[in-house]
């Protein structure tokens, strides 16, 4: 893997700062905490810089500890977003994602001590999951209670394990490319059929968004708002599209 240093990171962030009159950054880096010393010599360069910003990034449960984390929201970070993927242990184990059901939960109960809003994503309708380990996963994610879940269904891109195993039995039913986007079910199941997995797509989100709890959290925060436009608009794709860009608000 080839990292960029912090100091070229900084560089660019800065000169963004100064030319767009911006104090907001995004890091789309799936793995931004995978390099513990790039992360924390990155935290230095912005603090000895003086950068004033809000910055949100990708991580994984397995490549952070508390500490990294209270230090990344003391120097800026406002939202960290996690690809959990599945509620099921031997799911995560057939796609190789390396992380445990434990690590989840030890990690999104750090965010919700130190206070800093963290998004779970999750997958639904690989082949082998029948109804009830989709309805798991969803409460897992329910049970995890990020500040927001992102839901998708399982797709088989081209050169992906999944793929050539989806093609193998037969399982696509869906060819056109424009549906690829993880939030149209193209294929089926040995146990569900297509339509059977995009309502479960839907169901996820209402699950997750309708509960009492985080409807409550969200007046609170003055964000019910974003749950009532979600309705309104068709909540899976909205959700989508809106999610990571609320942390930049």
């Amino acid at each position: 893997i080839r990292y960029r240093s912090a100091k070229a990171v900084a560089d660019e962030i800065e000169d963004a700062v100064n030319k767009y009159k911006t104090n907001i950054v995004v890091f789309t880096d799936d793995e931004f905490t995978l390099g513990k010393r790039f992360v924390y010599d990155f935290l230095r360069e912005i603090r000895e810089r003086g950068l004033d910003i809000s910055f949100s990034c990708g991580s994984r449960v397995d490549t952070i500890d508390r500490g990294m984390m209270a230090k990344l929201k003391e120097h800026g970070c406002t939202a960290l977003y996690f690809g959990v993927e599945s509620g099921s242990q031997d799911t995560l184990n057939r796609v190789g994602k390396n992380i445990t059901l434990e690590q989840a939960n030890r990690v999104f109960q750090w965010a919700k001590e130190i206070n800093i809003d963290h998004v779970g994503s999750f997958i639904i309708g690989f082949p082998w999951e029948t109804i009830d380990d989709m309805k798991n996963t969803v409460r897992f994610a329910m049970k995890l209670n990020p500040t927001y879940a992102q839901f998708t269904v399982a797709t088989p891109y081209p050169g992906t394990p999944l793929y050539y195993q989806a093609v193998n039995e037969g399982l696509i039913e869906d060819w056109n490319w424009e549906h690829y986007t993880t939030l149209r079910a193209v294929m089926r199941g040995y146990r569900f059929t297509r339509e059977q997995a995009q309502r479960m797509l839907r169901w996820a989100y209402v699950k997750f968004y309708s509960r009492p709890k985080f409807l409550v959290r969200e007046l609170m925060h003055g964000r019910l708002g974003t749950i009532i436009t979600a309705v309104r608009n068709s909540l899976v794709p909205w959700f989508n599209e809106k999610l990571l860009g609320r942390f930049s608000e």
